[in-house]
């Protein structure tokens, strides 16, 4: 079992997007997405991350993971076409790395949670 605790929040450059993982939340955002399956989401209008509280930790941690890297690249400004690997790669490093750095519970939980 995991020392670490889901981080409430996460600082990604100016913006702290605040974590919410619990399951009314998380049946909102199925009742109004298109995907009806969805275990996570970033809403960028509020500055909220949504994870499905019910997920294994190996897969929770991803998916905090995978909406971290959105919040990253929503924050480079980079658009919605598709960049060539080089350039995400370039572009999403340094804010990935500066994340990681600012949020060191977030390193903590998604080092911790590998089962």
């Amino acid at each position: 079992m995991s020392t670490a605790l889901l981080p409430t929040t996460i600082q990604v450059g100016p913006f702290r997007f605040t974590v919410i993982a619990n399951g009314q939340a998380i049946a909102n955002v199925r009742k109004n997405s298109q995907q009806g399956s969805r275990i996570g989401e970033t809403m960028f209008t509020d500055l909220t991350i949504t994870l499905d509280p019910d997920l294994p930790p190996v897969l929770l941690a991803e998916t905090l993971l995978h909406e971290v890297l959105h919040c990253c690249w929503w924050t480079c400004g980079l658009p919605d076409e598709q960049l060539t690997h080089e350039s995400g790669v370039r572009a999403l490093s340094p804010i990935l790395l500066d994340t990681l750095r600012r949020n060191p519970l977030l390193v903590a939980y998604l080092c911790e949670n590998e089962k």
